[in-house]
């Protein structure tokens, strides 16, 4: 019967909780290695000596190439990729329990521990991508990288009646497509799309909408959803696939303390995961062995993406998201 080294069970199970982690994700279906993708990722540090990973943001190209037999010596065009950088960190969790409670040897308690850091990482991964892309967003609410259902304009003005709608959404596309530089979208079998993030009463309030009602109706928006990428989508509206979320921030910022919804319209690198070294495991024994901990870290970093102090991939929508009454 073929056996394990004990010794080797931890640092099998952290790479396990890596690749779980990293599947169990809500943003693994968004992320790519080559910028593809609204989450940016890059391992290049792995395994090698460094603080820092550098994203490049390519911007679109502007010439009008050349036609016919006319000379593209000295007519090329330039590709323009500016830096991104995002310093990693040491990220670190762990479990421990008293030997005497458990009444059995730590590499039994091993498959538990590593279901609940799975769950950990999974959730770690969310909730540090969401915060990132939500905070402080860059420009006015005018012209800016964010703008308010409010009449006027501004977050503080938000009553219960602000709610999303298919015009709202096909506004925050607008800003989107007119942003300098564009907000790039995502290619999904050959067609343009963007992401939104939404909360789970905006989703609410969405669905009240004539126009969203008879949109989700359409044959085509049907067969886009049975894409693999859409699983879970609420529905698609002008080339924006929208998603309802937990982790999608509510505060109580609107007019008189009115709840409000940070939703997020993403495209392609709005934010960068850098990952500076692969899950280990980490272990901890105390008070004479009868203190036994299991843990994992690794060294990454999370950063929304920022161009010429400008949020480079994301919109961010606010609506009310009141309670249900």
């Amino acid at each position: 019967m073929n056996t394990i080294n004990a010794n080797l069970i931890p640092q099998l199970w952290a790479s396990k909780v890596q690749k779980e982690g990293k599947i169990a994700s809500w943003f693994n279906k968004l992320s790519a290695s080559d910028g593809s993708k609204p989450i940016h990722t890059n391992t290049e540090l792995v395994n090698k000596k460094g603080v820092a990973i550098t994203f490049g943001l390519a911007m679109d190209l502007t010439g009008n190439g050349i036609t016919g037999n006319s000379t593209l010596v000295g007519s090329e065009d330039t590709l323009t990729v500016y830096d991104f950088k995002v310093t990693i960190d040491q990220v670190r969790n762990a479990v421990s329990a008293y030997e005497w409670d458990d009444k059995k040897p730590a590499y039994e308690q091993w498959p538990l521990i590593k279901d609940a850091l799975v769950t950990w990482f999974a959730n770690w991964q969310d909730k540090t991508l969401v915060t990132k892309l939500t905070a402080s967003p860059t420009g006015t609410a005018a012209t800016g990288e964010w703008f308010s259902a409010a009449s006027a304009g501004t977050e503080a003005a938000i009553v219960a009646g602000d709610k999303l709608t298919c015009a709202l959404i096909s506004k925050a596309k607008r800003r989107a497509e007119n942003h300098t530089p564009v907000i790039q979208p995502f290619k999904v079998e050959g067609e343009d799309m963007y992401v939104m993030l939404i909360s789970i009463n905006a989703g609410r309030d969405l669905r009240t909408d004539s126009v969203w009602i008879a949109a989700q109706q359409s044959a085509g928006v049907r067969d886009q959803l049975k894409n693999p990428i859409f699983s879970g989508a609420m529905g698609i509206w002008d080339g924006v696939a929208v998603y309802t979320w937990k982790r999608v921030s509510v505060t109580a910022t609107g007019s008189s303390s009115a709840l409000v919804a940070h939703n997020l319209l993403l495209g392609k690198q709005a934010a960068c995961y850098a990952i500076g070294r692969n899950m280990f495991p980490i272990k901890q024994d105390s008070d004479y062995g009868n203190v036994l901990g299991q843990g994992v870290a690794f060294w990454g970093g999370v950063e929304k993406t920022v161009y010429n102090s400008k949020d480079y991939g994301v919109i961010q929508l606010l609506t009310a998201a009141a309670l249900d009454t």
